[in-house]
């Protein structure tokens, strides 16, 4: 039991007030707290001294945490440094990791040389601005005011959010879990340009609420060699390895000409071929998010984003999800929710589409959209009275029940045919895209002659499908086959 849950440690220099008002640190310590206040339920226990005295020694192993407030002035300061050497100590000797009671609030930016070596890569919670025109730093003086922009206070309720946890962990019997909290269960959000850095926090808060711990907890180093190692080595740990993209690539990793949001891409696609089982439902998954609105500031990154849509070496394992952002946390909600069950939903799906092995019929996947249904039925009947096995989609279930079962059957079934009659050409494009797919899904069967067979009178129009490796046929009338000779011979070679 602490009695503090917390220390603001600072350099009184960062303090100063200005124009009558209070100091930086004061307004940042009146402000947290109110944050803290309402997650706690209760006023925290705070060690402030407002004129930056020094704290005593048993001050200092009285508080569960500490809070420092980074600047030039903080890192070039004996007093704060003995501070902060004094609390590492203490961690220490108390079998406390520091990671876990430590927070490196930074109010205007250092050079990473002068940043005490203890404290380099935990996480920064940057509380300045950069002036978009002039790529110069800008410090926030009042929290109140319009420069404390959206993406500001974001990261103070990520910083209260996360000092909250730690206080309640710290409290009597605060190591238990809150009703919401399951086993703890990780999820690899990658890092982002920086205008997703609001998106980001917002998802990163959401999966939190739900339970899940967040990788990486640390600041990713710029350095190629040492990143990939920090990368899968936290990629081993998820069940989920999460990509958001838009206009920008993010910061440039040294030694490449690769954007941070495209390196972890690449590596996880790589940590996917090599370690994932298909067989294992409990393993990495893969979800790239690309903003629908999104402009590429680039015609390179333009590029590599049209990538992602269209080359499967790009998004290898993955499910790309185009949406608005709040679609997006409601699809993640439902695919986390239904995780743990996708043991038995692959059981279920391979049971489908393994008819082939029981009955040596050739199993065709037959991808239709619920509006086209009826006529989607009268083309099985005629397919499975010519001994073929029909697997078609499951309606009854949610989203990413379904979005699951769509996958194994990509994996599993001889064949794949596109049913086109009501559904627009979007639709079938992305379809098409996800059969280009399949042996990035895990698929070890050979490859699979693929099919898109549209209603007479509903061609294919404003998509372009020469990049799919796909047949496009016309059927004569509903329920008819004919037209599909060139797909079932097809069929028939490989049989």
């Amino acid at each position: 039991m602490f009695d503090f849950d917390y220390y603001i440690s600072y350099s009184p220099s960062d303090n100063q007030a200005s124009d009558g008002g209070k100091g930086w640190v004061t307004n940042f310590q009146k402000f947290i707290e109110i944050l803290i206040t309402q997650l706690l339920g209760e006023k925290p226990r705070v060690l402030f001294l407002p004129n930056g005295e020094k704290p005593q020694q048993s001050q200092l192993a009285a508080c569960g945490v500490m809070v420092s407030i980074y600047s030039p002035d903080y890192v070039s300061s004996t007093s704060c440094l003995e501070d902060l050497d004094a609390y590492a100590q203490l961690s220490t000797q108390s079998g406390l990791e520091l990671k876990s009671r430590f927070f490196k609030v930074v109010k205007y930016p250092l050079i990473t040389v002068d940043e005490p070596s203890r404290t380099r890569g935990l996480i920064n919670y940057d509380l300045f601005a950069i002036d978009p025109a002039s790529g110069q730093f800008e410090e926030i003086k009042d929290f109140l005011s319009r420069s404390a922009d959206k993406d500001y206070w974001m990261r103070l309720a990520d910083l209260a959010f996360d000092i909250f946890a730690a206080i309640r962990n710290n409290r009597p019997g605060g190591g238990k879990k809150a009703f919401w909290e399951k086993d703890v269960r990780y999820i690899y959000l990658a890092e982002v340009g920086p205008e997703l850095a609001v998106s980001r926090s917002v998802i990163k808060r959401d999966l939190i609420r739900h339970g899940f711990t967040i990788l990486p907890d640390e600041t990713l180093p710029n350095q190629a060699a040492e990143l990939e190692v920090v990368i899968k080595r936290d990629i081993s740990r998820a069940e989920l390895s999460l990509h958001m993209m838009a206009d920008t690539p993010g910061r440039i990793i040294k030694d490449t000409q690769e954007g941070i949001v495209q390196f972890q891409n690449r590596i996880a696609s790589e940590f996917f071929l090599a370690e994932h089982d298909p067989q294992n439902a409990s393993q990495l998954s893969r979800v790239i998010w690309v903003d629908h609105n999104s402009k590429q500031s680039t015609l390179a990154f333009k590029k590599y984003i049209e990538g992602i849509r269209k080359d499967p070496e790009l998004s290898v394992g993955a499910e790309v999800l185009e949406m608005p952002l709040e679609d997006f946390k409601a699809v993640l909600r439902e695919r986390l929710d239904t995780n743990q069950k996708n043991a038995e939903i692959q059981k279920v799906a391979k049971t489908q589409s393994g008819k082939t092995m029981k009955s040596g019929k050739t199993s065709i996947y037959l991808i239709y959209d619920l509006m086209d249904e009826q006529p989607a039925k009268m083309l099985t009947q005629k397919l499975e009275e010519m001994q073929f096995d029909v697997v078609i989609p499951d309606f009854t279930h949610g989203f990413m029940e379904m979005r699951n079962s769509h996958l194994e059957n990509l994996k599993n079934c001889d064949a794949f045919l596109i049913y086109k009659d009501q559904v627009n050409d979007r639709w079938i494009q992305m379809k098409a895209l996800d059969t280009l797919k399949a042996p990035g899904l895990g698929r070890t069967k050979p490859l699979a002659p693929k099919c898109v067979f549209h209603a007479k009178g509903k061609p294919i129009t404003s998509a372009d499908l020469s990049a799919y490796a796909i047949l496009v046929l016309e059927e004569e009338q509903k329920g008819t086959v004919q037209t599909l000779e060139p797909f079932l011979n097809q069929l028939s070679k490989k049989s």
